[in-house]
């Protein structure tokens, strides 16, 4: 018998376009690596895939292609997993350095209501002084005469809200903004100035009250008058 008999009655077997856009879609997901808007190529991806398996499976054999519809969904879930843990790695140390600046603004609290100024600057960078061209007892003098006050009163607390982290700064640390709140006992209404923190090595410290202590003239010709309060 001839071996190539019947072959001219065999029905043709069509590879399923769903299944190829499914692989191209697949591939394409790498752009996610580019920015998570992204995310919709890859979603996208195995959407496509479980139709194509669908009319696959439902086409009697007609239509080929799971091959490649599979593949596709197994790259893009690779790389949406991908990201998956990215992003989970990064909530968790945006959590963990959250938890860091309040560990500080506490030892600041501490600092203040014991009113050991000077020693407040142990959680301030170590250029804090130098920049705002002042002493420390400029610095000292700064909160001493805000406790003394007779509107403000002994410090009760003090905490920080909206807190913004960024990712670097122009000299390659990472720094976070917020709002800082402190509570006077004597004060009807909490004082909100902005504060600045700046990571040093693993630790985070404060490195800027600018309302507090505001820059020195670009000439520098003054520095911050002693004594200069919260208020000021």
């Amino acid at each position: 018998m001839s071996t190539t008999a019947g072959l001219a009655s065999q029905e043709y077997v069509a590879i399923n376009l769903t299944a190829v856009a499914t692989l191209v879609l697949g591939l394409a997901s790498a752009l996610v690596l580019l920015g998570n808007v992204l995310l919709a190529v890859p979603i996208a991806a195995i959407i496509c895939g479980i139709f194509a398996l669908k009319q696959i499976y439902s086409s009697n054999g007609t239509q080929t292609g799971q091959g490649l519809a599979i593949l596709g969904i197994l790259v893009a879930l690779g790389f949406g997993a991908y990201i998956g843990v990215n992003e989970y790695r990064d909530h968790q140390e945006t959590i963990a350095e959250r938890v860091a600046i309040e560990q500080t603004v506490k030892q600041f609290e501490q600092k203040l209501q014991s009113k050991d100024f000077r020693g407040a600057l142990s959680v301030f960078t170590d250029g804090f002084l130098a920049k705002k061209q002042i002493t420390e007892e400029q610095f000292a003098l700064t909160w001493s005469r805000a406790t003394e006050a007779s509107d403000y009163g002994a410090i009760e607390s003090v905490g920080i809200t909206r807190l913004v982290l960024s990712d670097r700064s122009a000299a390659g640390d990472r720094i976070a903004g917020s709002m800082m709140v402190i509570k006077f006992e004597k004060a009807q209404q909490p004082l909100r100035r902005e504060i600045v923190f700046r990571k040093v090595g693993s630790e985070w410290k404060i490195d800027d009250i600018p309302q507090i202590f505001p820059a020195p003239p670009p000439d520098g010709g003054g520095a911050m008058p002693p004594g200069a309060g919260p208020m000021m």
